[in-house]
């Protein structure tokens, strides 16, 4: 179990979806996958290949946090030919574009903003493993928060209400069962804790908005991947829908409804497994829900 901690904020009203179809560009469009409307967009040049991916809010939906990807040369890592990513924020209604961190060793597991909109953790390539780290978002106090074997990666990780904790997925434990597992760490104390005993190929993890439920991607072979969620101490695990191709189950502010991706392009449905919907038909990048505590 985990222990007793400040109460997280209570569930928000859902607004819209931000995606990026694999190019320099952020989209919203609602739920019902009406209305798109395109919320930013970051330079393109002949001297490199660009496209976003990864998308996370704030709690309260007036920052966005994403990754900017560039292949060749004359790239924010410099002149020389590079694969440069780089960690940028957004105010929520695409104004105010910071770079906070560009470097060759971001890898591109995902990235995710902390609920007070201060902090980005992402996973950075050292040496002969990739753990998650933390940096601010003013792109100081970089820190590396776990330590995953040799060889070994932590990926995907996602914070909880409360901004205490950080759920991931890992194959530090790779060969007791199934190949990746999710794990939970101390935001404070960096302790890491496996959240199921025996699961399967997990992976992909996200905090429910109340804080007591993890959904994730349970894989069997492909393209039969499924949506998953369990309670956040490991117990109450539930099938909630399979799709082909599910990827990064994301939940909806009010935690009833969950987004993800799969072969077709964007998709919603209820957290219990019914009314899946196609949003958005396109290869998606990156993807959240922002919640409509400010104005969409």
């Amino acid at each position: 179990m985990l222990p007793a901690s400040a109460a997280p904020p209570g569930p928000a009203s859902n607004g819209r979806i931000v995606f990026t179809p694999g190019t320099t560009a952020l989209w919203t469009v609602n739920p019902d996958g009406s209305d798109v409307q395109l919320l930013a967009s970051l330079p393109q040049s002949p001297d490199y290949t660009a496209f976003l991916r990864d998308a996370s809010y704030s709690a309260d939906g007036s920052r966005l946090a994403f990754i900017y990807e560039q292949i060749g040369t004359n790239t924010l890592c410099g002149a020389q030919f590079a694969f440069c990513w780089s960690i940028v924020v957004i105010n929520g209604d695409g104004t105010g574009q910071r770079v906070i961190l560009s470097s060759e060793d971001i890898a591109s597991g995902a990235l995710a903003l902390s609920p007070n909109g201060r902090t980005i953790a992402f996973t950075r390539v050292i040496v002969d493993r990739e753990p998650i780290f933390l940096i601010d978002d003013h792109g100081r106090h970089l820190r590396q928060l776990t330590t995953p074997v040799q060889g070994g990666t932590d990926v995907s990780p996602t914070w909880s209400p409360d901004g205490h904790w950080i759920a991931f997925d890992s194959n530090r434990d790779c060969c007791a069962h199934g190949t990746w597992s999710v794990y939970v760490t101390n935001v404070h104390n960096r302790r890491v804790r496996k959240v199921m005993a025996v699961g399967g190929n997990d992976l992909e993890p996200d905090w429910s908005p109340d804080g007591d439920r993890l959904a994730f991607i349970r894989t069997f072979a492909y393209p039969d991947y499924r949506i998953y969620t369990v309670g956040v101490d490991g117990t109450g695990e539930q099938e909630v829908f399979s799709d082909s191709g599910a990827e990064g189950p994301k939940w909806s502010p009010d935690g009833a409804r969950i987004v993800y991706s799969n072969c077709a392009g964007l998709a919603v449905v209820d957290a219990n497994g019914s009314n899946p919907q196609l949003v958005v038909s396109d290869a998606i990048y990156g993807y959240d829900w922002r919640p409509a505590l400010v104005a969409p």
